[in-house]
């Protein structure tokens, strides 16, 4: 399904390129595997899963943006430094470490021959990057008067510009793409694919056209999943920083994260071999944290939450005295 969605933008640079007739059959004929139907169409559930899959990570942005306009300051310096930190480092920091990484002489080898090893460095660098993005970043907004508002802000940024900027792009596609197959169906969609690509595309195709409907959900399901898990460790991290009764909090974020990738290295290396499993640990490991988190927030961090869910944390902003103007006294 992952590389379903990487093969749309050369269906659409090449949407001009069409064969047709006789050429058309001879072309397909040459290039796809054997027992491959193109006459297969998407199912009505599938196409509604696909569709709601989209609604899902469009909402989440969406209703968290009207949520906090209610209960808290916009303030646009606390967004743009949680885009900016999840850019810098789960984007560009992430993919430079692993880059390194590879470059020591015998690394990717041994790690293409050892899948548990592989994945056990994946799970350690997803987890440091993103313990570090949400610290680094609390810490950076600490040099001034950290709030609770500043949090939620910071979350704002951090959390949404992923699904802003990829996740509603790569659920748009896939839409796309299914209706596509419908449409146009596959005979077409497959004469505009170069030769280079047709075996990439028929697994592509294939993986999808034989998924349960109810699969195409998995990926707005772990959006608001990894979402959910995202505020956890934020509040639990805010706490630690702002609270010296929650230091503890700190290791709590740190463990919660780990928990949320484990299962999916345990899947990779096929000890976890249902994808069903893995989606329940997600479920089970954001319960938990959203209990505990909430539990943090009632004891903790009391009289913040309380500003919040009634508003004065936005009244709070907006009633700032101003300050002064200083007054220069005349020389005699």
């Amino acid at each position: 399904i992952c590389n379903f969605a990487m093969i749309t933008g050369k269906i659409f640079m090449l949407m001009e390129e069409e064969k047709m007739g006789f050429e058309l059959q001879s072309f397909l004929t040459s290039v796809i595997p054997t027992g491959f139907d193109l006459n297969q169409k998407m199912s009505m559930p599938s196409l509604i899963f696909v569709g709601l899959n989209l609604l899902i990570t469009i909402a989440i942005p969406v209703v968290f943006f009207i949520y906090l306009r209610k209960h808290a300051k916009l303030d646009l310096k606390g967004i743009l430094v949680g885009g900016l930190v999840y850019i810098f480092m789960n984007q560009i920091m992430l993919n430079l470490v692993g880059i390194l990484i590879l470059m020591i002489p015998g690394v990717q080898a041994y790690m293409q021959a050892n899948m548990f090893v592989s994945q056990s460095i994946s799970v350690i660098l997803s987890v440091a990057m993103e313990f570090l993005a949400i610290l680094l970043g609390m810490m950076w907004m600490r040099r001034r008067q950290l709030t609770f508002n500043d949090c939620v802000m910071f979350l704002l940024g951090y959390s949404c510009i992923i699904i802003l900027t990829e996740t509603i792009a790569q659920s748009l596609a896939m839409l796309i793409n299914c209706i596509m197959i419908n449409t146009q169906g596959l005979t077409a969609i497959f004469a505009q694919i170069p030769d280079t690509d047709v075996d990439m595309a028929v697994q592509a195709y294939q993986s999808v056209l034989s998924a349960h409907p109810v699969e195409f959900l998995i990926d707005g399901i772990n959006c608001l999943v990894l979402f959910l898990i995202r505020i956890c460790c934020c509040i639990l991290i805010y706490t630690s920083l702002v609270r010296k009764s929650g230091k503890q909090n700190l290791w709590i974020a740190l463990l919660i994260l780990i928990l949320y990738n484990v299962p999916i290295a345990l899947y990779g290396v096929q000890i976890v071999p249902s994808r069903v499993a893995v989606e329940i640990a997600f479920v089970v490991v954001t319960a938990v944290a959203m209990y505990y988190t909430y539990t943090v927030l009632k004891n903790e961090l009391a009289d913040d939450w309380k500003d919040f869910l009634s508003g004065k944390n936005k009244q709070k902003k907006n009633n700032q005295p101003k300050k002064m103007p200083k007054i220069v006294m005349p020389k005699d």
